[in-house]
């Protein structure tokens, strides 16, 4: 799908405008140009499930989009032996800065957090230690309780999803990363179908300059972007508020 233009959808009070295709740094370009705010996981959550409950137009352009293409989550994700960081990322910063594991474990506080996941003051940053996330196939259920959905779209944003895929023929499914002992991998997150209505994926491993997909996937080419970053048919869409 090609669509070059915004469109502007109203969900509870809130307008979104919806933007794409486009890699995550080249649409951080053109929603900040805009002015425009980038949503949350728990938000996107929301409005990707409400896009399934709905018969309007631009609520099938959303259901196409993620079972063509995939939506960009504004999170940055730090994959560390010990669990996963999820850091909110208003700016759409991605992978461009490094994110510093020693600051982020500071800001967290230990006495707020609830399902095994930690959370810092501000709520920008959460952790989900290693078990309390499973990378692979999922029941909706456990889709629903998995801390790396917890950690990146909230608790109700994940109950959200987990009900989601319930409409989708497959099981869902989680990629992440399993880092080495020592070392630490940076990505960002996306939200598709697995392929053209499969089942509904969370990609916890993607990259911000092109879609990342298992390298045994028989789609291993369908969601690339160009290397250098241009913008492709296959590119993913994100939301503006």
């Amino acid at each position: 799908m090609t669509n070059k233009n915004p469109k502007v959808i109203k969900r509870k009070t809130q307008f979104y405008s919806l933007e794409g295709p486009g890699t995550y740094q080249n649409l951080r370009k053109r929603l900040l140009r805009k002015e425009l705010l980038l949503p949350e996981g728990d938000r996107i959550a929301s409005l990707v499930y409400d896009a399934y409950d709905s018969e309007e137009k631009e609520s099938q352009e959303i259901q196409d989009i993620v079972k063509y293409n995939y939506i960009w989550v504004f999170n940055r994700n730090l994959w560390i032996p010990e669990g996963v960081y999820v850091v909110k990322d208003p700016n759409a910063i991605g992978t461009i800065e490094e994110l510093n594991k020693k600051y982020l474990c500071e800001q967290l506080n230990r006495n707020g957090s609830s399902k095994s996941v930690l959370y810092s003051n501000k709520g920008d940053i959460a952790f989900a230690p290693r078990g309390a996330y499973k990378p692979g196939k999922h029941t909706p259920e456990s889709l629903a309780k998995d801390g790396f959905v917890i950690a990146s779209f909230g608790e109700e944003g994940a109950k959200k999803l987990g009900e989601l895929s319930k409409k989708f023929n497959h099981k869902p499914i989680i990629y992440g990363i399993e880092p080495s002992f020592g070392e630490e991998v940076q990505s960002v997150s996306s939200l598709s179908s697995n392929w053209e209505g499969g089942g509904f994926c969370i990609s916890g491993d993607s990259s911000d300059t092109y879609f990342c997909v298992p390298e045994d996937s028989e789609h291993y080419d369908y969601f690339f972007t160009s290397r250098d970053g241009s913008d492709s048919e296959n590119s993913g869409f994100a939301f503006g508020v």
